[in-house]
């Protein structure tokens, strides 16, 4: 229906359960969108260009609804759907007893609390024994930390970091075969690494790499 340049278009629609639903509309003109009389949608791109799909939620009860749409020609073709918004029922997270311990250790050194992750065991899985190699640094304890470094990039190639330490201290000890090998695994694991980059460059300094 046109009145005053203006378009009107009507639909009944029926929702079986009260919920929140999301209308999506497909148009880049103007218009507005009511359900039962009640505005719901205001879509004005008579001063500045806008979405060409606009979305909005909102809570209907079921039963019979009227949805009404007052356009301009600009907002032709225009795609109205309803769909109900998907219920996220969160899980609570549960974790192992070591788990825990590590999640507590992490949280307590970054906070400049070492004591924690110091109590880990060494033969501990790899992501642990870094961890403990880490508080073993902030304490002083180089020899330790270096060993255990050692220990978890032997025992698990995946352990990018152990290897990038031990690489970083080979380079420090002029190990330079041992740092471009243990190098080359966290390049090609994470070849954007920052300082595996920067470890490659003072690498590339030393051999005179053109």
């Amino acid at each position: 229906m046109l009145r005053s340049g203006a378009y009107y278009a009507a639909a009944q629609f029926a929702i079986g359960r009260d919920a929140q639903y999301r209308l999506t509309v497909e148009s880049d003109g103007t218009y507005q969108l009511r359900i039962d009389g009640i505005p719901v949608l205001v879509h004005d791109a008579r001063l500045s260009q806008q979405s060409a799909t606009t979305a909005v939620e909102a809570q209907i009860a079921s039963g019979k609804h009227r949805l009404l749409v007052k356009l301009q020609a600009s907002a032709l073709p225009l795609r109205i759907w309803i769909e109900p918004v998907r219920e996220l029922h969160s899980v609570p997270l549960r974790l192992t007893r070591t788990e825990e311990n590590y999640v507590k250790a992490s949280i307590a050194l970054l906070n400049g609390d070492p004591r924690p992750a110091l109590g880990l065991e060494d033969k501990a899985p790899s992501p642990i024994a870094v961890l403990k190699a880490e508080a073993l640094l902030q304490t002083g304890d180089e020899q330790r930390a270096r060993e255990l470094f050692r220990t978890a990039t032997n025992s698990d190639s995946r352990n990018l970091l152990a290897a990038f330490k031990v690489a970083e201290e080979a380079l420090t000890s002029e190990q330079y075969e041992e740092a471009t090998a243990q190098l080359g695994k966290v390049l090609k694991g994470a070849p954007a690494y920052p300082q595996g980059q920067e470890l490659k460059f003072q690498l590339a300094e030393h051999f005179d790499w053109r």
